[in-house]
């Protein structure tokens, strides 16, 4: 009997350590025709073909991928003469090669992958390479391992080493330095962290030169409710082309998102050390753009909206698309605008030759009722606004600039304050002030409503 016992036990071992596995190939197989084939759908790019090679602990897939692109010479080579129309851009392709290892669990234990966590282990591991064939054919350009962990994680990092590559028929050189990244998603995919390092990136044309250098990014995300934050910095952007010289250095932006009681607010900060252009150096600049108010119901409307774009198809009929869009947004638009939304142009700073600019601004709309989105002066009843920006001019300054300014100040459109030009606006649904006086006055609601009122709610 314990002889018949052990072998019991032995034999569902067995099935299990054979069996798991092959039963866990089998449906990535089937998930993957489903989603990654040449029958799925992609804006960005196409899968042309698809080889799955499975066996009972891993399998193997390689995939031909497309991507269309554009003659960037094309664009920029506008028509001589006035009866010369411009025809359409040219366009072509990068053709990719993708291939991945899967090991299928239930307890995968990888190798080593070109350095890429090579103690993980976990429930399964994907092992991705790849390759653009006009830059190698062994070489990959790209390197990722994924690890589904134990505890119902998907971590992973990824790696392209430095390397460049020339199109001699189009006089292209692309070449970059070493990136590498970092992440980590829930089995459910709704929550997401990430992190990069891009030493540089360059692309030199017959039209122009660009460099883009000291690349960093790291962001978080949640999306029920949608929360998280993103920034990305980079130490220098340049470019050059028949035009002259254009640097700019230490970019900045960095995205806030959070939500309360049913709504969702966002808010970046734009912030940029120095930007050099034609010899002139202005700098530091920046802004905080917020939006608030937005609700999850509206929010939730547009995610859906933007699926159902993506399922049409790069190739969908125009007028099908702004078909839908419009039917949708005539839905949604009502609910954003009943949520009271407010947008905000704040701490705005920039320095340069010609002048100092400071100021913000704030837009908000007040419901107070009902929302008619056909009813184009309910809808200014219920805007209301503030704005208030100054301009110092540098003493003796002749720039365009400094003649704007003195041509809003003879229309009144700006006053002269210690110095410096200013102008403050302000918006209260009926009448529109500059400086303190009436620039504007809009029309009377319908139904003899009141400013600020909704139809049918006049006194």
């Amino acid at each position: 009997m314990k002889k018949f016992a052990a072998l019991a036990a032995a034999l569902v071992l067995a099935a299990f350590i054979f069996g798991a596995p092959y039963y866990a190939g089998m449906k990535i197989e089937k998930a993957l025709l489903e989603h990654a084939s040449p029958a799925a759908t992609f804006e960005l790019f196409s899968i042309d073909s698809i080889s799955i090679k499975r066996g009972i602990f891993s399998s193997d897939v390689e995939w031909g991928v497309s991507i269309a692109t554009v003659d960037s010479a094309a664009l920029l080579d506008e028509p001589e003469g006035d009866d010369e129309v411009a025809g359409p851009p040219a366009e072509g392709e990068i053709n990719l090669t993708v291939k991945a290892h899967i090991s299928h669990g239930p307890f995968a234990f990888p190798g080593e992958f070109h350095g890429l966590e090579s103690s993980s282990y976990g429930w399964g591991v994907v092992d991705t390479e790849v390759f653009l064939p006009e830059f190698s054919d062994t070489a990959p350009l790209n390197v990722c391992r994924a690890v589904a962990t134990f505890d119902d994680m998907i971590v992973g990092e990824a790696r392209s080493d430095a390397g460049s590559f020339k199109n001699e028929e189009r006089g292209t050189l692309i070449a970059w330095g070493d990136l590498t990244t970092s992440f980590s998603a829930n089995f459910e995919g709704d929550v997401l962290r990430y992190s990069g390092l891009w030493q540089n990136f360059k692309v030199e044309e017959n039209v122009g030169k660009l460099l883009v250098s000291g690349m960093s990014f790291d962001g978080a995300f949640a999306s029920n409710p949608p929360e998280g934050s993103f920034e990305v910095k980079i130490a220098s952007v340049d470019f050059s082309d028949g035009s002259g010289e254009t640097s700019l250095k230490g970019f900045g932006w960095k995205v806030d998102t959070g939500s309360e009681d049913g709504m969702i607010s966002s808010e970046g900060v734009l912030h940029i050390d120095e930007v050099t252009a034609d010899g002139k150096r202005s700098g530091p600049m920046g802004a905080t753009l917020g939006v608030k108010r937005i609700s999850l119901e509206a929010y939730g409307m547009l995610e859906e909206l933007g699926e159902r774009i993506s399922e049409l198809g790069p190739d969908a009929d125009p007028d099908v698309v702004q078909t839908v869009m419009m039917g949708e947004m005539m839905r949604i638009v009502p609910i954003i605008l009943d949520g009271a939304p407010v947008i905000e142009l704040k701490e705005v700073y920039a320095k340069s030759p010609f002048g100092d600019l400071d100021g913000g601004a704030v837009l908000s709309f007040v419901p107070n009722g009902p929302v008619n989105i056909f009813d184009q002066q309910d809808l200014i009843s219920k805007l209301r606004g503030d704005m208030a920006f100054s301009l110092t001019i540098p003493e003796g300054g002749n720039s365009p600039l400094a003649q704007k300014a003195e041509e809003l100040k003879e229309m009144g459109l700006v006053v002269v304050e210690d110095g410096k030009y200013v102008m403050r606006a302000s918006f209260d649904g009926a009448t529109l002030t500059v400086n303190g006086a009436p620039l504007w006055e809009a029309p009377p609601a319908l139904n003899g409503g009141a400013p600020g009122m909704a139809p049918g709610m006049a006194e």
